[in-house]
């Protein structure tokens, strides 16, 4: 319920307070061995640094949703990992790796 909580913030425009809710959330997830809803609310606190500009942050939770997802062999949020990513690497001026995510 949290990770869904602060997607609903990040669609709203409050990354910060997405972030107050998806924190705790993947520490629940981690905690139950919910290593599914890890990588998924790994993904959505990449979206929210990357609201807020932190670009490092971002990359590296998206990177440990990416290396999740491949470990379980599933994508739980389809390819919102791999879109989220690729925006990050365009933000950054990463353009060709970019272009490599989506091929």
């Amino acid at each position: 319920a949290l990770t869904l909580l602060g997607r609903v913030r990040i669609m709203r425009a409050a990354p910060d307070s997405a972030l107050a809710l998806l924190r705790p959330a993947l520490a629940l997830r981690v905690r139950a061995g919910d290593m599914v809803g890890a990588a998924l609310t790994h993904e959505r606190l990449a979206s929210a640094h990357a609201d807020l500009a932190r670009h490092d942050s971002a990359h590296a939770h998206v990177a440990r949703a990416l290396a999740l997802e491949d470990s379980l062999g599933v994508r739980p949020n389809g390819a919102q990992s791999l879109s989220t990513l690729a925006a990050i690497l365009h933000v950054t001026g990463r353009h060709d790796s970019a272009l490599v995510v989506f091929r």
